[in-house]
């Protein structure tokens, strides 16, 4: 960053902390306005404990606007109207609301939202985990057409799903990927990385998977990562624990 660009970044953050609960007072009221009476609605920067009977939600500026937003799964698809209508929110983070000790809410809805259309990035909240039917929302979706980056980090992903949707045509913009912490994902992950020839991908964050060294060759060899710009493989291993290339040899595969 030239000096320019860092004295502009210091004076916008000194602004956002001085202002931002100004600036973002009337997105807490659309979002009221779309919830009932009995909730409230607590905006901030960083995600607040759950408290009863209020809703929520976390975002960040980006340019002078609220960019991304982190809300329940439940509370988006009521709000999604009053969201989309007074910010150009292009990031978001969806987690599942809770439900029943022995079921959940689905977030089947999440992906009917029309909205989402204008959203670059989704990502999940860690340890969510996806149903059979959720799993073919996403890949149905037509609203997320648009989206260039996915992330689903630290969930029990079923690897067939990896596979289909790095093959399929689903998604078709999409040009980041992560699948943080699945150590379980790397047979699916060479296999559909390898079959993904239609796909430009530029970003892919694999950090916890566990490849073995015919896997990890697949993965860099792909012809969908021949124009990437960022990629992840690093693992922190608990203490006594093999890493990530335990099985590999990395001088025969990285060159």
């Amino acid at each position: 960053f030239s000096h320019a660009q860092r004295a502009a970044a210091a004076l916008g953050g000194k602004l956002l902390g001085a202002h931002q609960t100004e600036w973002w007072g009337e997105f807490r009221t659309a979002v009221q306005a779309g919830l009932g009476d009995d909730e409230a609605v607590h905006v901030s920067e960083a995600l607040a404990p759950p408290l009863p009977g209020v809703v929520r939600v976390q975002v960040q500026f980006e340019r002078g606007f609220i960019g991304h937003v982190a809300l329940q799964s439940a509370v988006l698809v009521r709000v999604a109207d009053a969201i989309f209508g007074s910010e150009p929110v292009q990031s978001l983070r969806v987690e599942r609301t809770p439900s029943l000790p022995d079921a959940w809410e689905s977030l089947e809805p999440v992906f009917e939202v029309g909205h989402l259309a204008s959203v670059r990035r989704l990502e999940f909240a860690p340890r969510t985990e996806f149903v059979h039917d959720e799993y073919a929302a996403i890949l149905g979706a037509a609203h997320l057409d648009g989206l260039t980056d996915l992330a689903i980090r630290e969930c029990p992903l079923q690897p067939p799903w990896v596979v289909d949707l790095l093959r399929g045509g689903a998604l078709p913009a999409l040009r980041g990927l992560a699948l943080v912490d699945n150590p379980h994902l790397g047979s699916a992950l060479a296999a559909g990385l390898a079959a993904a020839n239609h796909r430009d991908l530029r970003r892919l964050d694999v950090s916890g998977v566990v490849f073995n060294a015919d896997q990890l060759r697949a993965v860099l060899t792909s012809r969908c990562l021949r124009r990437v710009e960022e990629l992840r493989l690093g693992c922190v291993s608990r203490p006594g624990s093999p890493g990530p290339l335990f099985h590999s040899n990395p001088g025969c595969v990285l060159p």
